[in-house]
């Protein structure tokens, strides 16, 4: 191993002990997958892009996989908890082919990864064919009008995925409420009604207001001296 790839896994094995560790942080999960057990506690992912990394989807290189799987060595040995779920990714496919990708996260699953992703497979037999040739649990990156094609929640189930994700759902949502609402106001030159029609209290009470409350009163008096 060279100086900079102990550097690499050194750094890795930092991230995993000091951050993923203590955080809460889940991956989405469909309710049936999620019976399985596999991603009912906190996880994180190693992946073999060069830095700094773009989304899956587009544009992007990769590391050597004698690059990649020090890092997935070093995550693995700094597991504190043993329900802690490390998720090794590959983003092999779009540069070296879909065997190469294979061939990554096995090796990875064999150098102490839990979970296998690889992403953005192509087509739909290469999707079909993730968990058949994977020596391990899987995991499917649903992203709407990526470059896979779209899959239902109970067939990615039936093909023997084991956790699926959705991610930038919210944050695609919100980007076209908030164009709607603005194009409604510009429109009907006053206030439009909002989605859910949420008045004030309710809006703060989504993000956490009613938890600030208790401590605002908790904090008012100066606390009492001690006798003597």
């Amino acid at each position: 191993m060279t100086l900079s790839q102990a550097a690499e896994a050194n750094l890795a094995s930092l991230i995993m002990n000091r951050v993923f560790e203590r955080s809460r942080a889940c991956a989405c999960c469909s309710s049936n997958m999620a019976s399985s057990g596999c991603c009912r506690r906190c996880c994180g992912w190693i992946e073999d892009q060069t830095f700094p990394k773009r989304c899956g989807h587009l544009d992007k290189e990769v590391i050597p996989l004698d690059e990649f799987i020090p890092k997935i060595r070093a995550a693995a040995s700094a597991k504190i908890n043993p329900n802690f779920t490390l998720i090794a990714r590959t983003d092999a496919r779009a540069m070296l082919g879909f065997e190469e990708a294979i061939r990554r996260v096995n090796a990875a699953l064999e150098a102490g990864a839990d979970v296998a992703f690889v992403e953005a497979p192509q087509t739909l037999d290469e999707v079909r064919a993730v968990p058949k040739l994977v020596k391990g649990p899987c995991l499917l990156n649903m992203v709407w009008k990526g470059k896979k094609p779209e899959v239902p929640i109970a067939d990615a189930h039936a093909m023997g995925f084991r956790i699926m994700i959705f991610p930038g759902l919210l944050f695609k949502a919100v980007i076209g409420a908030c164009d709607t609402a603005l194009a409604d106001l510009d429109t009907l030159g006053r206030h439009p009604v909002p989605p859910g029609d949420m008045n004030i209290r309710q809006g703060f009470a989504r993000v956490g207001a009613n938890q600030w409350d208790p401590l605002r009163e908790a904090f008012r008096d100066p606390p009492l001296k001690r006798a003597g």
